[in-house]
């Protein structure tokens, strides 16, 4: 059985008010944030609060309730097309998945470029060592294969 390693809502909020710095230090300020259900919806919901922003939930589901389908939101990429400042938050980057089928997916849905890495950002509170895939803000880099359970899947 693959290790686990248990985080706390105490980790979470140190978490999150890291990843939120390390973005204001960039001058990177969102217009608006996207959770990702189920897990990046917690830090969301926090760093909406730190940036005085609104948040909206973006339902993907790359490997958990894969038959509830992706919701695509039409109106975040064309957003993002008009120049606004979009962060997506997830708490875990782990095979890239998600981020890949949703950068394809904006992509597909507007008449133009979307510019990620620029207005459109991608912010984790973790990203597995293994994992190719380009985010712009993290707080820790998971060296291992150990599942991480966060305080809100405790008592499953």
């Amino acid at each position: 059985m693959t290790d686990k390693r248990y985080l706390t809502f105490d980790d979470i909020k140190m978490m999150t008010g890291n990843l939120s710095t390390q973005i204001a230090d960039s001058n990177f300020h969102p217009d608006i944030i996207v959770g990702i259900t189920r897990g990046g919806l917690l830090p969301a919901v926090m760093m909406s609060h730190f940036f005085k922003v609104p948040m909206t939930a973006l339902q993907w589901n790359s490997r958990d309730h894969t038959e509830l389908g992706n919701e695509s939101c039409s109106w975040l990429p064309e957003d993002a097309l008009d120049g606004k400042n979009i962060l997506i938050v997830d708490d875990i980057i782990d095979t890239g998945t998600t981020i890949t089928e949703i950068k394809e997916d904006w992509q597909k849905s507007v008449i133009g470029e979307i510019q990620w890495g620029v207005n459109v950002k991608v912010a984790a509170l973790q990203k597995r060592f293994s994992c190719t895939t380009s985010i712009d803000y993290f707080v820790e880099k998971i060296a291992d294969e150990s599942w991480q359970v966060y305080p809100w899947e405790e008592w499953i």
